[in-house]
């Protein structure tokens, strides 16, 4: 990508993370809420509970891509290796740009001796598959249980600029990568097997059923935490506003870990269903326990990696 390609993405992206971070910070300082409740005992219990879901689910995230890796590049890929690379990668998503976790997951095409290209194309189809899923889940709840936005003058105003971005985002990536989309697309036609496509079916399973548990943790973070009641019909609303809020925070151009889209999103989402302030809370809450997982998911990964190295040395020098 040029750099001036880059700079138009990254402003754009800059410009809508700002907005939605005065959008969160406005909700979170002029509502009256209680934030005490965090620190109580069986409060405690339901967080930590909830934190270490997320760091399995962080680390268990890493299952698709290793398969299009696999399938892609015809290897099998050691577990110990793909894993390293994927959460370290995953933490660089807070960074500007939100680019550069993919970036880091060619680390495994060195480490394994394989081709970049094949990596950056089983990351290019993970990325694909996620959407899809989150898409698939947003659209179901969405039609089928008539679920409506209550959005204020400002969050409308935030919408537009986001859409327009969007917009303006995809037809610069367009425009700069015609060329190479050419080339990639009659790469990729080789890859196109029955093998392939149940490569992408159980990748697209894994993430449906992931951003499930993902979103029921949401709810149970603002039943059991926020003591917030949910009759059926408002839990799978607010079950499909998650997925949606992820979505387009996903797909912001530059907005780190979708960071202020998605709370602006779901806040607005859930107008007149739940106090705006209470769900902006909630919605903080399960961005640091998500990002406290994704540190430990590291961190757990680094050490286990650790123990199985000075393991194996062990072993070597008792051989000798």
């Amino acid at each position: 990508m040029n750099t001036k390609v880059k700079k138009i993405l990254n402003i754009l992206g800059n410009i809508i993370t700002l907005v939605a971070v005065f959008f969160v910070f406005r909700k979170l300082f002029t509502s009256s809420l209680d934030y005490t409740i965090l620190f109580k005992q069986q409060n405690i219990f339901t967080i930590t509970g909830i934190t270490l879901i997320l760091t399995i689910i962080i680390i268990t995230n890493c299952y698709p891509w290793k398969k299009l890796v696999e399938i892609f590049s015809a290897k099998k890929m050691p577990w110990r290796d793909t894993i390293m690379v994927y959460t370290k990668s995953n933490l660089l998503k807070y960074l500007p740009g939100n680019v550069f976790q993919y970036v880091g997951r060619n680390e495994l095409a060195t480490k394994r001796e394989i081709p970049h290209l094949k990596v950056a194309t089983a990351t290019v189809f993970d990325i694909f598959i996620n959407v899809l899923a989150a898409v698939v889940l947003s659209s179901i709840y969405f039609f089928q249980h008539g679920f409506s936005f209550h959005f204020n003058s400002q969050t409308i105003l935030f919408i537009c600029i986001g859409f327009i971005a969007l917009i303006l985002g995809a037809a610069v990536v367009v425009y700069a990568f015609r060329e190479k989309a050419h080339t990639f697309f009659k790469t990729i036609k080789q890859f196109i097997t029955l093998q392939t496509l149940k490569g992408f079916v159980s990748a697209l399973i894994y993430y449906i059923f992931t951003m499930m548990i993902q979103s029921l943790l949401f709810t149970a973070l603002l039943v059991y935490v926020l003591d917030v009641s949910l009759n059926p019909q408002l839990f799978l609303q607010l079950f499909s506003a998650y997925t949606f809020s992820w979505l387009v925070g996903f797909i912001t151009p530059g907005a780190p870990a979708g960071i202020g889209i998605r709370e602006a999103v779901m806040a607005g989402a859930t107008g007149g269903l739940i106090n705006e302030g209470v769900i902006t809370f909630a919605m903080v809450i399960f961005r640091v326990l998500t990002t406290v997982a994704d540190g430990l998911a590291f961190l757990l990964v680094l050490i286990f990696n650790m123990l199985k190295k000075d393991g194996q040395h062990k072993e070597s020098s008792i051989e000798k």
